[in-house]
């Protein structure tokens, strides 16, 4: 972001400039400048040819930036209010600086000492006065997001990778599977490269493509919780799965992420369950017959040795 500085009140035609004023110090009107910035300012008087720099202005930006007072800092060196500095990198900068005249650009770098931590990006150039100006920003708080979604994105992935379910994501307009995992391939049996050349409909039997698709919306309106169908798998096998899907956004765009747990067991057992129930209640009923005829047997017998004396 360029910066501009003013070196002067505006002079009278018949005014002549005080080049003495000019090159001592910055004016007034620079600094007021300055104090309205929503950047951090520093400025540095060079000591000893460039051996170390003393700071002549700092501006609230900066004060709250580095939790110190203007008036701790103005006529100390940079070094003793910052001993991190040379490490940090930036004070080779100033020196290079101080001694060519030209204006650098000091990348996103983590600045350290006893005192405190953070992120900073400067942006470093010689004054007319021969003083240098560092105008900088505290990068701390994009930096731990950053650190917070690289973290988070570690985490997915190894959720994605190591999962013992099937996990599809989709365009959410389009439909079109963008990534899968293992268990995924493994699932549909064919390997990635197919599977993300299809749509997400395209996953399950003609027959229950309306049911499904209907079921994700469901879902995602939190009408219900699971989503019960089949998948069609290369050989041509239809797999039962119970199917857990969300929409989420990455960069700007919607997908839709699902997955899919393979219910043939399940299944498999809830149809032994439901085949022994109906045995049991044949037998229970053949049981329950038999004894009733029992019954009118023993009736039987007994009308008739009455009828007998």
């Amino acid at each position: 972001m360029p910066a501009v500085f003013f070196w002067g009140e505006k002079m009278k035609h018949k005014d002549k400039p005080n080049r003495s004023v000019l090159v001592k110090t910055p004016c007034e009107s620079a600094n007021k400048v300055y104090d309205f910035l929503d950047r951090a300012v520093a400025v540095y008087r060079p000591v000893g040819n460039g051996k170390d720099f003393v700071f002549t202005y700092f501006n609230s930006i900066a004060e709250k930036i580095e939790q110190i007072n203007a008036k701790d800092v103005l006529g100390r060196k940079v070094t003793t209010v910052f001993p991190g500095v040379k490490k940090f990198g930036l004070f080779k900068v100033f020196q290079r600086v101080y001694k060519t005249g030209k204006p650098e650009h000091f990348p996103v770098k983590v600045y350290k000492d006893s005192r405190m931590m953070g992120w900073r990006k400067n942006f470093v150039n010689k004054l007319p006065t021969g003083e240098i100006i560092a105008i900088y920003d505290d990068c701390s708080e994009r930096k731990k997001a950053e650190e917070m979604l690289r973290e988070s994105e570690k985490k997915f992935k190894s959720f994605f990778e190591n999962s013992n379910d099937a996990i599809f994501v989709a365009d959410a307009r389009t439909r079109k599977l963008v990534d899968c995992n293992n268990k995924a391939e493994t699932l549909m049996e064919c390997p990635k490269t197919k599977i993300l050349s299809m749509r997400a409909d395209k996953l399950h039997p003609k027959d229950k493509i309306k049911e499904t698709m209907e079921g994700f919306k469901k879902q995602i309106e939190g009408k219900i919780d699971v989503v019960e169908t089949e998948v069609l798998t290369k050989s041509g096998k239809r797999i039962p799965v119970a199917i857990n899907a969300s929409s989420i956004e990455f960069n700007g765009k919607n997908y839709l992420l699902g997955i899919f747990r393979d219910i043939t067991e399940k299944k498999k057992a809830y149809e032994d369950i439901r085949q022994k129930k109906d045995e049991l209640e044949h037998f229970a009923k053949f049981a329950v017959d038999r004894e009733l005829k029992m019954i009118e047997l023993k009736k039987e017998i007994e009308k008739l040795k009455k009828e007998a004396k």
